[in-house]
């Protein structure tokens, strides 16, 4: 019962999902360019109907709260900020990582280099 449960569930969020996008769309529109758009675009359509949902709903919720325009503009600053520092520490992090590859693939040669020594000494003796 509860697996019936789920698959109904899902399968009323996928009709959703569905009924929203023709609805943006128009079901003219929908019915005709999009049964011919390939899958692909469809899902970048649908993000970019996520999206500027998404944006109204943020801007309808700011309006509301009546914040000043100098916060909301120190907010987006700092926003900025974070994510400039935050693509400066992946960096970081991506670089050291290669770094750290390359260190452990030189000493697993060095390490092969001497067993091989070893196996040779130890063959002539």
């Amino acid at each position: 019962d509860e697996e019936d449960e789920d698959d109904d569930d899902e399968e009323d969020e996928d009709e959703d999902e569905e009924e929203e996008i023709h609805a943006v769309r128009g079901e003219a529109a929908a019915s005709s360019a999009s049964a011919l758009a390939p899958p692909l675009q469809r899902s970048a359509e649908v993000g970019e109907i996520a999206a500027s949902r998404l944006s109204a709903a943020q801007a309808a919720i700011t309006e509301a709260l009546g914040l000043p325009q100098e916060l909301l503009e120190c907010l987006a600053r700092w926003e900025r900020e974070q994510a400039a520092a935050e693509g400066q520490w992946r960096l970081k992090q991506s670089r050291m990582y290669l770094e750290f590859e390359e260190r452990k693939r030189r000493l697993q040669e060095q390490q092969m280099g001497q067993r091989k020594k070893l196996r040779e000494s130890c063959d002539a003796a």
